[in-house]
């Protein structure tokens, strides 16, 4: 009762967008629940024929009961199986509600308050700092959540970590790893036995934080204290549920039309990704393309055609998409948004295009050195809500054209296509 109260608070536990890991799980342990009891009664029919069939045995194991020399306890056995299978169930829905969290450098330095110390949350202190509020690690589990939230590139974070009592799992919690009582323990002389709802499993907290099966929660690592240049405070923890680090393997970009009303984007992102992607009903959001970071603010150069603003921008795929194809499109007046998702030996492959928007000349192209760093943000959410993102600040070239006109690079474009600036 208490995991089904739970799931309406959990903030990935579904998706408006089709059916969630959570979903999938409940029907995979429906399926379950009827195939054994199937096969419990098909077997239990075979073994009533069989035994029927051979007088021989027959008349042995009727004279073993009837002597009481063979028994069956079914308080025993209704004592077992009830213990077992709420066991079974906490391994086949816990993975999906909770995530295995390790946080490196949170504390008030950092403005990551900690977590509380409960019973799956561990701290590590930093042995050079005698207040273990202010450098600490985590290691522990805890509800699914976003905990950190900031705009890209600002020069902080806001955090708050989601307890377990906060999103409504405290009796969980308490049944799974309370200490199995007298009155749970089965025993025929004083008539207890572990019933639903008042007793405990008993599970050992270190087993639960091993990662073994079937404890195998979705694992979250990020440092909060990353702060490279252009990049806040907490960039590593903002966005924890994704399957690939927010780096991208590879990138390609190219923009013509710079600092014009007609300008033309396009640009290739690839991550390798683990584990099943279904890009059926999945989801694009586009939250940041083209954002220059600056010493004193941060900037989207991209905008519609009248200067308003077109990101951020969710775009859903085409019905058309298959698990490993699909396509998406947005448009607004002569701004077009295009692009293609393909999962393909382990690589998720992201193309966009954009025509007929307004883009601003970055500052860095004024400069010496004909370099601007720009951060883009793209999230793709599966069908099964799974998250994958690309956050990413790239030092895009500078170019001016043959024709006079300035365009961007990343990588550099080859020689051929520039002309000297001096």
């Amino acid at each position: 009762a208490s995991l089904g109260i739970a799931v309406a608070a959990t903030p990935e536990a579904s998706d408006e967008h089709g059916p969630s890991e959570l979903d999938h799980s409940f029907a995979d342990i429906q399926k379950t629940i009827a195939t054994i009891r199937q096969q419990t009664q098909d077997t239990i029919q075979a073994h009533r024929r069989y035994v029927s069939g051979d007088y021989g045995l027959l008349s042995t194991v009727g004279h073993l009961v009837s002597a009481q020399v063979w028994t069956l306890d079914r308080q025993a056995a209704v004592s077992a199986g009830r213990q077992r299978f709420t066991g079974w169930l906490y391994e086949q829905f816990l993975p999906v509600l909770w995530d295995h969290w390790q946080v490196v450098n949170c504390g008030s330095d950092y403005g990551c308050p900690l977590p509380p110390q409960g019973p799956l949350m561990r701290w590590f202190p930093d042995p050079d700092f005698p207040d273990p509020t202010r450098h600490t690690s985590i290691d522990g589990v805890l509800p699914k959540q976003l905990p950190c939230h900031a705009e890209f590139l600002n020069s902080t974070a806001v955090c708050h970590w989601a307890t377990f009592d906060e999103q409504g799992y405290g009796p969980s919690v308490a049944t799974l790893i309370g200490a199995v009582s007298p009155a749970c323990t089965y025993d025929p002389r004083a008539g207890t036995s572990w019933r639903y709802g008042s007793c405990s499993l008993g599970v050992p907290v270190g087993t639960i934080l091993s990662g073994s099966k079937p404890w195998t929660f979705n694992q979250v690592s990020c440092d909060f204290s990353i702060a490279p240049i252009f990049q806040p405070l907490g960039f590593d923890c903002i966005s924890p549920h994704v399957s690939v680090p927010a780096t991208p393997s590879q990138a390609v970009g190219r923009v013509t039309g710079v600092g014009t009303r007609d300008a033309t984007v396009t640009m290739s992102l690839e991550h390798p990704v683990t584990g099943r992607i279904d890009l059926r009903g999945a989801r694009v959001r586009v939250r940041q393309l083209l954002r220059e970071a600056t010493a004193d603010a941060a900037d989207e150069l991209l905008a519609h055609r009248n200067g308003q603003d077109v990101l951020p921008r969710v775009v859903p795929v085409a019905a058309s998409a298959t698990r490993h194809a699909a396509a998406f499109k947005s448009s607004v007046g002569a701004f077009r948004l295009r692009g293609t998702l393909s999962v393909d030996e382990g690589m998720l492959k992201v193309d966009i295009r954009i025509h007929g928007a307004s883009l601003d000349a970055p500052q860095g192209c004024s400069r010496q050195s004909r370099t601007s760093h720009l951060g883009h943000h793209l999230i793709v959410v599966d069908g099964n809500a799974r998250l994958i993102q690309s956050l990413a600040l790239l030092p895009w070239h500078c170019a001016t054209e043959r024709d006079g006109s300035i365009g961007l690079y990343y990588p550099a474009a080859p020689p051929s296509r520039m002309v000297p600036t001096d």
